[in-house]
């Protein structure tokens, strides 16, 4: 799960993986400060961006090869 701090739905993203974790889920879940829901499609011109993109590949790739971690990005 990726949010963005300027999104109306950022709140309920982070319940929402805290109730997967709580059920035993595994999930990764950045938060990206200072940055709009828009954000996420930008790579190309916004380093935070480029940062999600990123580690969202690496998690599929590990999800799909069974070595996903669920790890947080770093604030």
């Amino acid at each position: 799960m990726v949010t963005a701090q300027t999104n109306s739905l950022h709140d309920d993203a982070k319940m929402l993986v805290d109730k997967l974790k709580a059920a035993g889920g595994q999930v990764s879940y950045r938060d990206y400060p200072g940055v709009t829901h828009e954000f996420s499609g930008m790579g190309s011109v916004v380093a935070k961006a480029k940062q999600a993109e990123e580690a969202v590949i690496t998690d599929l790739r590990g999800a799909f090869a069974g070595t996903a971690t669920g790890s947080t990005a770093p604030r």
